[in-house]
C-alpha cells in the first residue's frame, strides 16, 4: 500500500494577471543584475574567488514580464499536491515549480510563509515575481528566468511504489537543463536536483533554493556558523563584508525582527559541518532545511522594520503577515556563479521538514544552545536524507506543459540536452516561428507592427536565419541574436538592414537603444525612438522607452505634452505618470510634480531598489522650500517638513 500520493489539481486564490509578455527585446536595459558590487576589505582572499563572475548582460532570449497589474480577481492555479499522513506538499506548476505550502498535518502548521495571494512585483531577472514558499534558482543571479513560467511536470513511481514528482525545463540563456525529483520520506519532503550542461564549452551556474517563512517578533534563524558575509544595500549597490554571527552592532542578528534595514546574512558554514539551516519560533517549532554538502551556502533575508520593509511585505501580498527567507545554494553568496565543466552534471539533494526543540534553548540567550539543540535533532534526518531513493520505475504522462524550446533545441542542434529528462514535442506556442524556420528554412511572414512571438540565441540560430530568405523579420530577428551573442556591432548591421526592406518600430526601438546606452549619443537615440514611437504609439513599453529617451535628452517638456495630450487614458500608466512626474521636477513645476504622485498613483511595477519616486518627492518640495526663503534643504529638513506618504515609500534602508 502506497503512503504517499501524488494529485494535480487547482488552487483557488485571488491572483492579479501576469499579462502579455513585452514585444521589445533586452537591450542595454539597466537593471540590478549588473548593480556594482563592492567590498570592505573584510573578505579573505580565496572566499572572492568567484564573487561578480559570471554575471549576464542580457535576459535575451527571453521577453520580459513587466505587463501585470494589481487588479487580483477569484483565479485558479495549476497545482501539483504530495502528500503522506506527515506533510502535504503543494507546487504551482505552471509558476516556475514554486512549492507553495508544505503543510504538517501533525502539528497542523503551515511550515511556509504561504501568501493568500499571487501578485506579481518587479524583482527579479525577468521583472515578474511573487514571494511565498520555496523558489528554485537555477542559472544566474536574480530569480530563475522561469519563476513566472510553466515547466513539465509529471508523476513517476519509485523503485519501491512511491509516488515521486517530477518538474523540469531547459534553461535558455545557460543552455542547460534542469530537474527536480520530490518524495516524502516519512515527515520529509526530499528532492534531488539534476543540472546538465550538454554544451560543448563550460558555462556559469548557479543554484539557491529560497525558502519564505512567516516572522513574527520572536522567529530565530539558526545556522551552524559563528560568522556571515552581510550585504547591504546603498543607491543601487551591493556592499559585502564579513560579520561576527549573530552579535552584529549590539544586537542578537538571528532574531531578524531586531532590524531595522533590509540586509543578507550568507553564512560561513565550515567544511567538516552538516549542512542546514532553521527558523523557529518561541515555543520551539519551526522549519528545518537540510541538504547535501554540495549546497554549502545558507542565507538569511530580511525586510528590516523601517516603513519600507513592511511596506514591500504587504505590496507583495494582502499585508495579513510578514515573511524572511532562509536560503541554500551551491556557493557561499549569491554574488558568485561558478563554471559547470562542458557535458557534465551536478547532483545534490536537500530536505525540508518540521523542527521541534525544547523552547528554553531555542530561544536561549546563548546562541550555541538553539544551535545544539537543532543539532541534537538532525541525525536521522540526514541518514533519511541521504538513504532516499529517487529511481523511478515508472513515468507518467505529462500533467504540466513547459515551453517548445528543449524539444526544438535538440532538432537543431542534432543532439539530446538531457540524459535525465526527454522533451515532448511542441511546435507551437513561443517556438512556433522557429519551428517554421527549422522545418522550413525560413520565418513566416511577419506583420511589421505584430509583436515578435520570441528570440533565439546560439550560433546554430545564427547560421539558420543567415541561411533563410531575406525579409525584414529576419534581419531583425538576426539582430536580436547578435547583440544576444555580445555582438553589438553585428546587431547594428542587421537592424539597419531590417530597416531598409521595411520600417518597423522594433528596428528603430533597438538601434535607439544601442544609440542610448552603447554609444551615448542622446540626440541620435531620440530621433530613432521618435520614428519608432510614430510607428507603434499604442504601446506602453515603447512609451516608456520614449520617455526615458526624452528625460536622456533633457527633453522634459515633450515628454509632458505627449503625456497630457496624446496618450490615452488605458496608456497612461504609473510609470508613465511617474516620468511625467519626473520632467514636472526638473522644469521647476513642483505642485505639478506633486499632483502626479499623490492622485491616485499606483506603479505596479515598481522595482526593488528603486527610488524614483522618492528623489522626485525630494526635488519637489525642495523647490517649495527654496521659493519660501528656506536655507536647509537637506533630506533631513525636507522630510521632517513634507514627510514621505507611506503608499509611496518602499525605501529598505
Amino acid at each position: 500500500m502506497k503512503s504517499s500520493t501524488l494529485s494535480f489539481k487547482t488552487l483557488n486564490i485571488p491572483a492579479a494577471s501576469l499579462g502579455k509578455l513585452s514585444p521589445l527585446a533586452d537591450i542595454g536595459n539597466d537593471t540590478y543584475i549588473r548593480a556594482p558590487i563592492a567590498t570592505d576589505g573584510t573578505i579573505p582572499e580565496d572566499e572572492m574567488k568567484y564573487i561578480g563572475k559570471g554575471m549576464i548582460e542580457t535576459l535575451l532570449p527571453y521577453r520580459i514580464q513587466n505587463n501585470y497589474d494589481r487588479k487580483r480577481v477569484p483565479a485558479e492555479l495549476p497545482v501539483a499536491v504530495l502528500e503522506n499522513e506527515y506533510l502535504r506538499a503543494t507546487f504551482l506548476t505552471s509558476l516556475g515549480g514554486r512549492l507553495y505550502s508544505l503543510f504538517d498535518k501533525k502539528a497542523k502548521r503551515e511550515l511556509l510563509y504561504k501568501n493568500p495571494v499571487f501578485q506579481p512585483a518587479n524583482l527579479a531577472l525577468r521583472n515578474a515575481w511573487f514571494s511565498g514558499g520555496i523558489e528554485w534558482n537555477v542559472g544566474i543571479k536574480g530569480h530563475n528566468p522561469l519563476t513566472c513560467s510553466p515547466l513539465f511536470a509529471r508523476r513517476l513511481t519509485a523503485k519501491d511504489g512511491e509516488e515521486m514528482l517530477e518538474m523540469f525545463e531547459y534553461e535558455r540563456i545557460r543552455g542547460i537543463v534542469y530537474s527536480m525529483r520530490f518524495r516524502l520520506s516519512d515527515d520529509l519532503l526530499c528532492l534531488k536536483v539534476t543540472i546538465e550542461n550538454p554544451n560543448d564549452v563550460p558555462t556559469d551556474m548557479y543554484w539557491w533554493s529560497n525558502i519564505a517563512v512567516t516572522e513574527n517578533e520572536h522567529t530565530r534563524v539558526i545556522a551552524p556558523t559563528e560568522s556571515a558575509i552581510r550585504t547591504t544595500y546603498r543607491d543601487g549597490n551591493y556592499m559585502l563584508g564579513l560579520t561576527e554571527y549573530p552579535s552584529v552592532d549590539g544586537i542578537d542578528a538571528s532574531y531578524s525582527a531586531r532590524h531595522s534595514t533590509a540586509v543578507d546574512y550568507f553564512y560561513r558554514v565550515p567544511g567538516d559541518e552538516k549542512k542546514w539551516v532553521a527558523s523557529v519560533e518561541e515555543d520551539g517549532y519551526g522549519f528545518i532545511e537540510l541538504s547535501s554538502d554540495l549546497l554549502k551556502g545558507k542565507k538569511l533575508f530580511l525586510w528590516g522594520k523601517e516603513k519600507g520593509g513592511p511596506h514591500w511585505n504587504e505590496w507583495l501580498s494582502d499585508g495579513s503577515a510578514n515573511y524572511i527567507e532562509i536560503q541554500s545554494g551551491l556557493l557561499q553568496t549569491q554574488m558568485e556563479h561558478f563554471p559547470i565543466k562542458e557535458h557534465s552534471t551536478i547532483i545534490f539533494t536537500e530536505a525540508f521538514g518540521a523542527i521541534n526543540v525544547p523552547k528554553e534553548s531555542a530561544m536561549s540567550e546563548n546562541y550555541s544552545d538553539a544551535k545544539g539543540a537543532v543539532e541534537a535533532v538532525l541525525d536521522d534526518r540526514f541518514k533519511a536524507l541521504f538513504a532516499t531513493d529517487f529511481e523511478s520505475k515508472e513515468t507518467g504522462a505529462f500533467e504540466s506543459l513547459g515551453s517548445g524550446f528543449g524539444w526544438l533545441e535538440e532538432r537543431v542542434q542534432g543532439k539530446r540536452l538531457s540524459n535525465t529528462v526527454d522533451f515532448p514535442e511542441i511546435k507551437d506556442g513561443e517556438c512556433a516561428e522557429f519551428y517554421t524556420l527549422y522545418k522550413t528554412g525560413a520565418l513566416p511572414l511577419h506583420a511589421p507592427d505584430a509583436s515578435p512571438l520570441a528570440f533565439v540565441k546560439g550560433e546554430h540560430w545564427r547560421t539558420a536565419l543567415l541561411a533563410s530568405p531575406e525579409s525584414w523579420y529576419r534581419s531583425y530577428q538576426l539582430g536580436v541574436l547578435n547583440y544576444a551573442l555580445g555582438d553589438v556591432a553585428g546587431a547594428k548591421k542587421h537592424y539597419q538592414d531590417s530597416l531598409k526592406l521595411e520600417e518597423s518600430s522594433f528596428a528603430y526601438r533597438d538601434l535607439a537603444m544601442l544609440a542610448r546606452n552603447y554609444d551615448h549619443d542622446a540626440s541620435a537615440a531620440l530621433s530613432l525612438m521618435q520614428k519608432a514611437f510614430a510607428l507603434l504609439p499604442s504601446d506602453r513599453n515603447l512609451a516608456v522607452d520614449y520617455a526615458e529617451t526624452l528625460i536622456a535628452a533633457k527633453q522634459y517638456e515633450k515628454w509632458l505634452e505627449i503625456y497630457e495630450n496624446d496618450l490615452s487614458h488605458e496608456l497612461k500608466s504609473s510609470r508613465l505618470k511617474m516620468l511625467a512626474a519626473h520632467c514636472a521636477a526638473e522644469l521647476g513645476m513642483s505642485e505639478l510634480a506633486i499632483g502626479y504622485l499623490t492622485n491616485d498613483f499606483l506603479m505596479p511595477d515598481l522595482k526593488e531598489g528603486e527610488f524614483s519616486v522618492f528623489a522626485i518627492w525630494l526635488k519637489a518640495h525642495a523647490d517649495i522650500m527654496k521659493k519660501a526663503g528656506r536655507t536647509d534643504l537637506s533630506e533631513a529638513a525636507i522630510l521632517a517638513e513634507y514627510p514621505l506618504p507611506y503608499e509611496l515609500d518602499f525605501r529598505m534602508h
